[in-house]
């Protein structure tokens, strides 16, 4: 019995032997087992990958922080949206609920800023839109969005701020005052004698109403601190904001007078601005409105004399082009007013007027693809606009000495 168990015993193991080695052999045959060259090779990927996922994960990490901090200042390229001015400035205006303009709507803010007041200058005249009534993006370096207080801090620098020009420049100044009173509804005309329909009427964008509107613009801002100081969240009584309105030339002499009246009394050593616009009126001939501007110029140099000329950062002097023609422009003015010949205009002042120490900013570009009631003004989102390009070239030369 014995000999007989012993002998199964030695089949069985026989055959497990067997049949492990068809396993293994048919194992082997299945897959592929690397030579010590190809696993080091493995390892090698291995750690690469390894590597290559941590400096993404780092890539990826440097680019959300650049979202919400601010590039340094000795970059020169255009880069994601800084954290600067990246919020609404006119959220806690009056009737922000109701009119729903947002500051982001009009501008969104990009790195790097202008270094100087020619390469912002340049920048803010020669920038676009991508569509209508799109954030205005200015070339290749950024304006500032100031808020109200910074806004104030600016034109607070002046004794007196001087707005020259025609009802184009009358808006614009309309637009600063909604930003210096914070009031998005009533802000930039005379709301204090209103009459229902004209609370009607003169509201939130349609405070540019040129028909309904314009008898209703605030002139000086003497008139916000006499009617509505309460009003005014910069100290009125270092505000001083004068529209004349001379709107072609030859200019009239009554307008002058009363121009050169709002200029007397200026302190020594104290800065006075002014700032032109003009040209529709003479059907955008270059020398008529260099005869604008020489007459207007010399009703400043009657009561400031040779200061005038001889100190161009005490008293700086700016010239904005006028908007670009919309689809609403009439007809009989698209030869001597339409978007060639305001394009030449913009061109030649840009050309002449740097040589007579005036900056120049087109507004061309700027209005091109902004709503216009009419063909030729603006609507409040426009002239916002507007009148922070005025704000940036105003703190460019604050402190010039």
């Amino acid at each position: 019995m014995s000999s007989k168990l012993r002998s199964s015993n030695a089949s069985y193991v026989i055959a497990a032997l067997l049949i492990l080695f068809v396993v293994k052999f048919l194992f082997l045959t299945s897959y592929d087992i690397p030579t010590a060259d190809q696993a080091k090779t493995a390892t090698t990927k291995s750690a690469v990958s390894s590597k290559v996922d941590s400096l993404k994960s780092k890539i990826t990490s440097t680019l959300d922080d650049s979202i919400v901090e601010e590039t340094a200042a000795e970059d020169t390229g255009v880069s994601a949206r800084p954290k600067r001015d990246d919020f609404d400035a006119f959220a806690d205006y009056k009737y922000q609920d109701v009119c729903k303009i947002s500051s982001l709507d009009l501008h969104r803010p990009f790195e790097p800023l202008c270094k100087d007041k020619t390469s912002l200058i340049d920048a803010m005249s020669n920038g676009g839109r991508i569509g209508i009534d799109a954030p205005y993006m200015p070339r290749d370096c950024d304006m500032r969005w100031y808020t109200t207080q910074e806004a104030c801090s600016i034109v607070e620098k002046f004794d007196r701020i001087s707005i020259i020009g025609d009802s184009m420049m009358r808006q614009m100044l309309g637009a600063l005052y909604v930003i210096l009173r914070k009031n998005m509804g009533y802000g930039g005309v005379t709301d204090w004698n209103f009459s229902d329909e004209e609370k009607r009427d003169c509201f939130c964008n349609a405070q540019n109403n040129v028909k309904s509107c314009s008898v209703q613009t605030i002139y000086n801002s003497k008139d916000i601190y006499k009617w509505d100081p309460e009003s005014f969240a910069c100290d009125p009584s270092k505000v001083n904001l004068i529209m004349s309105l001379q709107v072609k030339y030859p200019q009239e002499a009554e307008e002058l007078t009363r121009f050169e009246e709002n200029l007397a009394n200026i302190p020594d050593g104290k800065k006075a601005a002014f700032v032109f616009g003009q040209g529709l009126w003479n059907d955008l001939d270059v020398q008529a409105a260099l005869n604008y501007l020489d007459t207007t110029q010399s009703s400043i140099r009657k009561v400031l004399g040779s200061e005038y000329d001889k100190n161009f950062n005490r008293f700086p002097r700016l010239f904005m082009t006028p908007n670009a023609a919309g689809f609403k422009k009439q007809d009989a003015f698209i030869l001597t007013q339409g978007n060639k010949p305001l394009m030449l205009f913009e061109y030649s002042m840009k050309d002449v007027l740097p040589q007579r120490n005036f900056d120049v900013i087109g507004t061309w570009n700027m209005s091109i693809q902004s709503t216009s009631y009419d063909g030729v003004h603006c609507d409040l989102k426009g002239n916002l606009l507007k009148a922070m390009m005025f704000l940036n070239w105003l703190d460019a030369v604050a402190d010039a000495e």
